[in-house]
């Protein structure tokens, strides 16, 4: 008689399962069956809806649906969560319930993908594009450098990079490339090869652009508000390509809004999507959630989140 493992996927806005499903279909096999159940709650469910339907479920899988110890002791059965992504801010358990249940996240996904995205907006920014772009009409300006004003060599201009873990020290290795003085700011690393480690203050007072690559958590929720903004440059900008959550929305608009600093381009916003007047602001530049994009990551997430889960739940 085969064992039965069975996995609900909770939330996710991906639009397709074939990776999953053929990832599912071949780890069933010889002694085991793998049932895949996928539902189409979001992280605004009740949970109530969610264990209703979930309730015999030995792996969990989500996206942006919050999962707590309160959620998972209505669940017995459930050994493994897993999440579509880097990041666990929307997992919530104790170390108590840790030694139960395995969580699985996938800390190198989409590194050189959000690392390029990245890069594009801050090359975006430094060869000022966006002024360039805006222009009514470039005719008056053809061949002249007058909207570029201010624009300096690489070697004399300074980005600035708030966490330095995987994508940010693949952000800082690219910039270096270039030419460009990197410095960066991250309470658990000591040094990065050709990087100057600076305090939190320096990093916003001294960077001509400002990126941000720290997960969100207790210590950075709202890091990049209007105190620290208001120590930069008027003539810097700031890149997110991390965590909505990590710069403070509302303080940033103001700050764009009253030219404090020149501009910002940002991949992720809270909240999501964000509100229609965030497009109004002439120096804010969004791109809607899509630096962790290729074909190949996406598709590596998809299935790697079914044969780790399983893989894990089969060493409990």
């Amino acid at each position: 008689m085969k064992s039965k493992i069975n996995i609900s996927i909770i939330d996710c806005n991906h639009g397709y399962y074939d990776p999953e499903l053929e990832e599912a279909k071949k780890l069933s096999s010889g002694s085991t069956q793998i049932n895949l159940y996928i539902h189409h709650f979001n992280e605004y469910s009740k949970k109530e809806d969610v264990l209703e339907r979930c309730s015999d479920s030995d792996i969990i899988i989500v996206q942006r649906f919050c999962v707590d110890d309160d959620f998972l002791s209505k669940l017995p059965k459930c050994k493994v969560i897993a999440r579509y992504g880097v990041g666990l801010d929307n997992i919530q358990i104790s170390d108590y319930l840790r030694v139960a249940i395995d969580v699985v996240n996938f800390p190198k996904f989409c590194t050189e993908e959000v690392a390029d995205h990245a890069t594009a907006l801050i090359m975006f920014l430094y060869r000022r594009l966006d002024i360039l772009f805006s222009c009514d009409s470039l005719n008056d300006y053809w061949g002249k450098p007058d909207l570029m004003d201010g624009l300096r060599s690489a070697k004399n201009t300074t980005i600035g990079i708030v966490g330095i873990g995987n994508i940010g020290s693949s952000v800082a290795k690219r910039l270096l490339s270039y030419g460009f003085n990197v410095i960066a700011y991250d309470p658990y690393v000591d040094c990065f090869e050709g990087v100057n480690m600076v305090s939190m203050e320096r990093v916003f007072s001294t960077s001509d652009i400002l990126s941000i690559h720290c997960p969100l958590n207790k210590e950075t929720d709202g890091m990049v508000n209007l105190k620290n903004i208001i120590n930069m440059k008027k003539d810097a900008s700031i890149v997110n390509t991390s965590r909505g959550g990590v710069v403070n929305q509302l303080d940033l608009e103001k700050a764009l809004k009253e030219n404090t600093i020149r501009a910002a381009c940002i991949d992720v916003c809270d909240p999501e999507p964000p509100n229609k007047s965030s497009y109004k602001i002439k120096n804010l530049y969004i791109t809607p959630h899509v630096a962790f994009y290729s074909r190949e990551s996406l598709c590596s997430l998809k299935s790697g989140v079914i044969s780790e889960s399983v893989s894990r739940f089969n060493d409990m």
